[in-house]
């Protein structure tokens, strides 16, 4: 009946925002001077490497969303630069904590990109999880909540994309364990929603319906309307097939019950949709309204 999606999908870490191509051509042009610059800094693996690392990953940052085959390759090319890095780091300066953890950071972002292409641009699941556990595996060393959880979330959507609901549902599991420890609201809104989809597909009516009202009583909190909306009319979906098992059953008082839940649900994303003028929204809405009606009708007339 609806199109289910998940709030968190693959993440690009990144330490700016995204900017287009032609407006930071001249920033672009200034970077790839700077490469040639840093390169040449260090015969061997050495500590400035690691200002070249972060010119890489900067570059990154400007072109990924508009050229990201191109992204990708810098980050190919940065990736065994910064595992020279950390071996050298690890044997010559092993007291030096701070690079070696802005060495492991930095990596695990190079990890955590190249998955991001493999996933997105290649659809290569495997690759893709191999690199986003090595990201994993930084961010534990490193104990960055934000970033396990991260990874984890990535490593869940791919599992996600290749019916390992199995494994997706363990991911969410466990960022929802780091969410609710740090009281990070907007990531258990998505990690709520991300687990009542996979439960949903497991075929858990119950379980979806209650983490799908979880999120929604969150988005209403913060005011998400987006979310709000996308519970709404998630929650109507499930509604609605446990309306067609009633039918089919022969309760037709619970399926009725339920019908009207499913309208109700439906008309409150309908009129969140039209206030953020949501098109795409709207047109899911009104198709799944439409189903609604048709379907009961045709209900009405087999038992009439």
């Amino acid at each position: 009946m609806r199109y289910f999606k998940l709030l968190n999908t693959v993440w690009i870490l990144i330490f700016v925002v995204n900017y287009s191509f032609a407006q930071d051509q001249h920033e672009i042009d200034s970077l790839k001077e700077k490469i040639k610059e840093q390169e040449n800094a260090c015969s061997v693996p050495c500590p400035l490497d690691t200002s070249l690392l972060s010119s890489y990953i900067y570059y990154y940052n400007l072109i990924c969303l508009n050229q990201p085959d191109t992204a990708n390759l810098l980050m190919e090319i940065a990736l065994p630069k910064a595992e020279q890095l950390l071996e050298y780091v690890l044997e010559k300066v092993p007291r030096d904590t701070i690079l070696e953890n802005t060495v492991k950071f930095q990596l695990g972002l190079i990890y955590n990109n190249i998955g991001f292409y493999e996933s997105q641009m290649r659809g290569d699941a495997q690759k893709a999880i191999w690199y986003f556990n090595k990201t994993l595996k930084f961010a534990q060393e490193l104990n960055y909540d934000r970033d396990i959880a991260i990874a984890l979330n990535n490593i869940g959507y791919t599992y996600y994309n290749i019916g390992d609901y199995s494994h997706a549902l363990d991911c969410f599991a466990q960022c929802l364990d780091i969410y609710e420890r740090t009281n990070n609201e907007y990531g258990l809104i998505s990690t709520y929603n991300n687990l009542a989809i996979i439960y949903h597909f497991q075929g858990d009516s119950d379980e979806a319906l209650k983490y799908w009202a979880k999120a929604l009583e969150l988005s209403k909190k913060l005011n998400i309307k987006e979310d709000m909306a996308d519970c709404y009319g998630n929650m109507a979906s499930v509604y609605f097939v446990q309306s067609g098992n009633a039918n089919n059953s022969g309760d037709f008082i619970l399926r009725d019950s339920l019908l009207k839940i499913v309208i109700d649900y439906n008309k409150k994303a309908l009129d969140i949709q039209k206030e953020l003028d949501d098109i795409q929204g709207m047109a899911i809405t009104y198709n799944n309204l439409g189903n609604v009606f048709f379907n009961n009708t045709l209900g009405d007339t087999n038992t009439s």
